[in-house]
């Protein structure tokens, strides 16, 4: 497979040496025992070369178009910026390689379609990284609602407030990473996909941070730092979508599901004082709580020296987790792990 700022695979994937390709894909395909690999591709050689050397990749260049002119790659990966999305995916799907692009597909709606029409045009298959669909909480709600927890579900809503918009690299519009097109486009699809699809939508938003980036240096702010969405769903419950960067409460991400006979609470946040990150999904039906409702994700996490914004101290505490086995993939496992008194589970249940 191939990847720009990338990688590919022979059954086959590429990635890039920095960020997000070799951060997260690169492990991904080391457990993947069908799929090797083969090719890595960014803009500079030195990086390409180091990349290759370092991830034992037999290829390296700098064109993604030889990328996907190559037969040994099967499946290209696109891990670079918005904004390059399309022309890699364009070349790649013409080449007929199979193709995982990250979120978003493009940075406008004519370029997505154009791709979506040549990808329906071939027999390649596609991917895009939309990834809450693999949420072990969100799974686990949308199970609850669907055996009828909540009964008839009357509303849905998501606060959430996010370090990302106070980036330089999510503060202006040309550079299509923004926390409309990133944030809210993973988080509008969650709600899409596990709670009844979305019937009519309306958004509004402001530009509320200072005018300067992490580091203290002036950055002339054109995106939007706070959002909001608000609609109907297709079963004709109401929702409200409020994304916000830093805020003076603390980040985090919370979701309630109110409906006819109970309630579901899903909740992520990161206390400055602590140095751990949790998501849980919490519930109440009539008068009980329900065992089943709660389950605690736990994380290490490390902390970084404060960055600073104007004159109030940020401090960030970027995910580290160990990597797991195949088989301690499931909350089944998980569960049934901890209740034997087996290894220390990941995810614990308490009532």
């Amino acid at each position: 497979m191939g990847e720009t700022n990338g990688h590919s695979c022979r059954h086959s994937r590429g990635k890039p040496y920095y960020g997000w390709g070799s951060g997260v894909h690169r492990r991904v395909i080391e457990r993947l025992p069908s799929f090797t690999l083969y090719g890595v591709c960014t803009t500079r050689e030195e990086s390409a070369r180091k990349a290759a050397a370092v991830f034992g990749a037999p290829i390296w260049t700098t064109s993604h178009e030889d990328l996907s002119a190559r037969s040994e790659i099967d499946v290209i990966a696109i891990c670079v910026k918005a904004p390059f999305h399309y022309e890699i995916a364009k070349a790649a799907l013409q080449a007929g390689k199979h193709v995982y692009c990250e979120w978003p597909l493009a940075i406008t709606a004519a370029q997505a379609e154009e791709l979506a029409a040549l990808a329906a045009s071939g027999a390649a298959r596609t991917i895009i990284g939309l990834h809450l669909r693999g949420s072990p909480v969100m799974l686990q709600a949308a199970r609850m609602i669907a055996e009828g927890f909540v009964g008839r579900v009357y509303s849905v809503s998501l606060q959430a407030r996010l370090f990302g918009p106070v980036m330089r690299a999510m503060a202006l519009r040309s550079g299509g990473t923004t926390l409309h097109s990133i944030y809210a486009g993973h988080l509008l699809d969650a709600l899409d996909h596990y709670f009844g699809g979305i019937a009519e939508i309306a958004m509004r938003g402001a530009v509320h941070l200072p005018p300067f980036d992490e580091t203290g240096q002036s950055i002339p702010r054109d995106a939007f730092d706070h959002v909001q969405f608000h609609g109907v769903l297709d079963h004709g419950a109401l929702f409200d979508v409020d994304l916000a960067g830093v805020s003076m409460t603390g980040l985090g991400c919370t979701w309630k599901i109110e409906g006819s006979d109970g309630v579901l609470v899903l909740s992520r946040g990161i206390q400055a004082c602590r140095r751990s990150r949790r998501s849980r999904c919490t519930g109440r039906k009539g008068k009980r709580h329900c065992r089943r409702s709660r389950l605690t994700f736990r994380w290490t996490a490390r902390r970084y020296p404060p960055n600073r914004i104007a004159t109030q101290p940020i401090r960030v505490f970027p995910l580290r987790a160990r990597r797991l086995a195949p088989s301690e993939i499931s909350i089944s496992n998980w569960a049934r792990r901890s209740r034997r008194g087996g290894r220390p589970s990941r995810v614990s249940t308490a009532p």
